[in-house]
Order: C-alpha cells, then sequence, then structure tokens
C-alpha cells in the first residue's frame, strides 16, 4: 500500500466527505475518476464492521460510476465478497 501511494504521490488527491452522499460524490466528481482507494481503519473497535462498511462504499461507487477502478483494503480476509466485480481487495 505504502509503495502504491509513493508511486502515484502526484496524482493522489484526498477529499473529505461522504461517497454515500450523492453531494459529495459530484463535487469530487467521481464520475470522471479513473480510480478510487479505500483504506481501512487498523485500529477501530469492530474490525468486521468497518469491513461492512468500506464494502458498502464499494457498492456506492459503483453505481455512481461504473467505470471506476477501486482498491479497497480490507481488515479480515473472511469478509472478502466475490460479487464485487473489478474490485482488488486487499487483506
Amino acid at each position: 500500500m505504502e509503495a502504491l501511494l509513493k508511486r502515484y504521490y502526484t496524482k493522489v488527491q484526498y477529499f473529505v466527505g461522504s461517497v454515500m452522499n450523492i453531494a459529495d460524490l459530484h463535487r469530487v466528481q467521481v464520475d470522471k475518476a479513473t480510480a478510487c482507494l479505500i483504506i481501512a481503519d487498523k485500529e477501530c473497535p469492530d474490525p468486521d464492521g468497518d469491513d461492512s462498511a468500506n464494502i458498502m462504499r464499494v457498492i456506492s461507487l459503483k453505481n455512481f460510476n461504473q467505470r471506476i477502478r477501486i482498491l479497497l483494503q480490507l481488515i479480515h480476509y473472511k469478509n472478502k465478497v466475490e460479487s464485487i466485480s473489478d474490485t482488488r481487495i486487499l487483506c
């Protein structure tokens, strides 16, 4: 993950908001984005809940932009969902 961020440091933009909020998706122009990186909170008290929330974020992004490439980090491998197409999952 660190190598990925270093490689694309000049092309990465960070935004504050929610992918569950349609206004935020328009504001950051997710419809024009080529990729999105969702990073897990390794210090969260409920790892399964965090993984579930991140999977819901993937679904929200895919509903808004079907062409976007998503890199998703999960805390537990057991939470990997096979039905999320075109998504790279890091555990």
